[in-house]
């Protein structure tokens, strides 16, 4: 790693430090005991940056505490605790590895900390010319080496977001693309009266695509935005030093998307572009990009949410430094969307709303745990665990709690309390595996499911959710993944390159689950009937075994097998129909109207909002296959879509699309056709698990040699043991603190009636 030029001030902070690593400059490094204790319940640390201009290469900044809590509690600790005023980064930490350095003041030392390039950028562009800016970020603020505090701060980590002032959204360095692209938003598609004529307009078509292009910035991959955005008081977006506020910024994606989704009239313009008609449909799946999902997962995800809290309406703001007014096509100032004060301003301002106003209610989340990792399984996350972790926050069934914390109620009154809570306690562990974690999700999302809907519980194995471990982050006691945990290779849509665009475009990958996501108004099928899952039999099981190196877990429930795979067809590529479907389906030559069984297998028996499919969909088939190159070995429904100008046939393919691609034709020994993984094979068995909403194909696995036969058997007695260990000591557990409970009751009620006696002694009304 290259070390900074030493551009430090004169002065004490020259003073050098013995005993620690050193940079290439002599500076020392900035390590975990560098860090000060968070000993306090609620404590967080901010980073405090000192002034500069954006061209000054060096960042200055030291570590000073603050808190969460609200001022209710910190009145109640003695000192009292004083709240400090900060801002919150959001930003994306990216693959890159640490390459740049900022300068972090302690005791007269000057340490140096490795960052990531991109975070030197930001607060390069963040930091203020006169006064210094508190933030906190999370690369910084957090020891990442020290995991108890991490598992403790991601705890934290809503409350964090929740409370800064504001939530700076730092999307990187800026390109002339997204000059335009936010220029646009503010000049253009924000001027509703002149918004029909601007999506017609084919000399927006450069505009629109620099939209898209900031639209598929990398920050906007993370999975972690989505808790920092919805819980943001007031939220910017910042690239390089243009800025937006994200409620202009989400307006415009809204249209943007709206119009697109509803029209396709955007796509339809840029074809006439000489520089974009050679790509089809350039703004299909714009839906599935993570802005659109971010944007519209931040409106539903509270009931009543303000991005301004009632203490401060009607309140005199502080003084705000005047800035020179921007020329009229400048994007880097906007008086409403920021305001510089010093912290000392704003320290006071906060501390007279508290007084003024008290503690201001939190906003109440909408949608549970489950919903949320299925949702917006688009978003990335550069520890595998965050694929659950980062939506505890702002999930309505979670309370995210940190393994191993200090500061807690006993376990013992928190599960007494959670029976009359809606939010269950959810364990934040980086040290566990991430198999285990995964697992625990799952045995979670049933356990909520079988109070809502238990004929549902098990779908939640039939949605890709859970991210692919690659080779460099597997340890070497990483186990796979098992067959009931789906994992993102699975998902619908992802990023990946297209012939004639440049960088990465927005697609589809597979067929959409069959389960669909996981609501409470709407089902897609219901394979089991009412019938739920048997938790008598469930349970899942960890198979570790050193002598003969067994190392799975498995699933048990109960089910029974429907049926068997027979005949299985080349599956589909590209959502194209492979034309010898037709004749295994019993349409030969394509004569007639096609089988109502066949067409409707192509939609998996479903319209696009997820009911019965409507009927002109037989004919839009027949039409299809008649216009879309049958004869060649496929019916092309991409291009169908992009070039038959008929909207019936386009919105059939589109619904066929997401039900084949990458699927196969089966037919079973019963007769029956149906859509299947492209892996399945001939002999597979056709299951119907209990409270499963779908039928699911299982393939046996074995005979297992006596060996492993008797292994297993050992594992099983072992874990009856242990479980009826377990229930024996958890009785003598809570009959031992019955038995404290009593004697100590019985022993208050002998005090009470001793003074009570006493009492009465000298009361002549009872001397007789």
């Amino acid at each position: 790693m290259q070390s900074p030029p030493n551009h430090s001030p004169q002065g004490p902070f020259d003073v050098a430090e013995k005993g620690v690593d050193r940079t290439d400059d002599d500076r020392p490094v900035f390590k975990t005991e560098h860090y000060d204790k968070l000993e306090k319940p609620g404590a967080i640390r901010i980073l405090n940056v000192f002034p500069g201009h954006p061209e000054d290469l060096e960042v200055h900044c030291e570590l000073i505490l603050g808190t969460i809590l609200d001022s209710k509690q910190r009145l109640e600790h003695n000192p009292p605790i004083k709240f400090v005023p900060y801002d919150a980064l959001s930003w994306c930490w990216g693959i890159q590895n640490e390459e740049s350095w900022i300068n972090i003041r302690k005791g007269g030392t000057r340490y140096a900390k490795a960052v990531r390039s991109d975070l030197v950028a930001a607060l390069r562009a963040l930091r203020h010319h006169e006064h210094d800016r508190r933030l906190w970020i999370d690369a910084v603020c957090i020891d990442e080496d020290n995991v108890t505090e991490r598992n403790r701060q991601v705890e934290m980590m809503a409350d964090i977001y929740g409370n800064a002032d504001c939530v700076r959204i730092w999307l990187g360095n800026p390109s002339e693309s997204s000059r335009i692209a936010i220029r646009f938003i503010k000049k253009e598609v924000l001027q509703l009266q002149h918004f029909d004529e601007l999506c017609e307009s084919e000399k927006a078509t450069e505009k629109w695509k620099s939209l898209l292009e900031l639209m598929q910035r990398p920050w906007f991959s993370r999975r972690w935005v989505v808790q920092e955005v919805a819980l943001a008081r007031k939220a910017i977006i910042h690239c390089g030093s243009a800025k937006i506020a994200w409620n202009k910024f989400a307006v415009a994606v809204e249209l943007f998307v709206e119009v697109e989704t509803a029209t396709h009239r955007l796509s339809e313009v840029m074809k006439k572009d000489p520089k974009y008609y050679h790509v089809p449909m350039w703004f299909e799946y714009v839906s599935a990009l993570g802005a659109s999902l971010l944007v519209r997962a931040t409106s539903e995800l509270f009931r009543d949410y303000q991005h301004s809290s009632k203490a401060s309406e009607g309140k005199k703001k502080p003084a705000v430094k005047k800035k020179s007014s921007p020329e009229p096509d400048e994007v880097d100032i906007e008086s409403e969307d920021d305001e510089v004060v010093s912290p000392r301003e704003r320290a006071l301002q906060y501390e007279r709303d508290s007084l003024e106003n008290g503690v201001v209610p939190k906003a109440q989340p909408l949608l549970d745990l489950e919903y949320l990792v299925c949702s917006l399984s688009i978003f990335n996350v550069l520890k595998p665990h965050d694929t659950i972790y980062a939506l505890l926050g702002i999930a309505k069934d979670t309370s995210p709690t940190a393994a191993n914390q200090e500061f807690r109620v006993s376990d013992h009154t928190e599960r007494a309390l959670e029976m009359f809570m809606e939010k269950k306690r959810y364990t934040v562990s980086y040290e566990a595996p991430y198999v285990d974690v995964c697992k625990e999700f799952i045995q979670f999302c049933i356990e909520r499911a079988l109070h809502i809907d238990p004929s549902r519980a098990l779908d939640v194995i039939c949605r890709p959710w859970a991210a692919e471990l690659s080779l460099s982050a597997k340890s070497a006691d990483e186990m796979s993944m098992p067959s009931w945990i789906p994992q993102l290779s699975k998902a619908s849509y992802g990023m990946d390159t297209k012939p004639g665009v440049e960088g990465m475009k927005m697609g589809r990958k597979n067929a959409d689950p069959l389960v669909g996501l996981p609501t409470l108004t709407h089902r897609n099928y219901k394979a089991a009937e009412t019938k739920g899952l048997d938790m008598k039999s469930f349970r899942t099981r960890l198979k570790n075994e050193s002598r003969t190196q067994l190392k799975y877990f498995s699933m048990y429930v109960k089910g029974f097998i429907l049926d068997e795979i027979q005949d299985v067809q080349p599956s589909s590529q590209n959502g194209s129909i492979p034309s010898e479907w037709a004749e295994f389906a019993g349409w030969r030559n394509t004569q007639g109207d096609p089988p109502d069984r066949f067409w409707r297998t192509l939609v998996a028996d479903r319209g696009r909002d997820g009911k019965n499919p409507p009927v002109y969909y037989s004919r839009a088939c027949k039409e299809s296959f008649n216009k879309g190159s049958f004869q060649s070995g496929t019916v092309d429904t991409n291009g169908l879509i992009s070039n038959e100008r008929n909207s019936v046939v386009a919105q059939f393919c589109r619904r066929v699309q997401a039900a084949i691609w990458n699927r196969a034709l089966v037919r079973t020994k019963h007769g029956k056709l149906g859509l299947v993984s492209k892996n399945v094979q001939a002999g597979d068995l056709v299951c119907i698990l209990y409270g499963c909403s779908v039928p699911v194909i299982l393939r046996k696995n074995g005979p297992k040699n006596p060996g492993v036969l008797d292994i297993e058997m050992e594992w099983e007695l072992k874990y009856l043991a242990e479980r009826a260990a377990g229930y024996y000591s958890n009785h003598l557990v809570k009959r031992e603190k019955f038995r404290s409970k009593r004697m100590e009751d019985d022993e208050h009620y002998m005090k009470w009636e001793r003074a009570k006696r006493e009492m009465w002694k000298g009361d002549k009304r009872w001397a007789d």
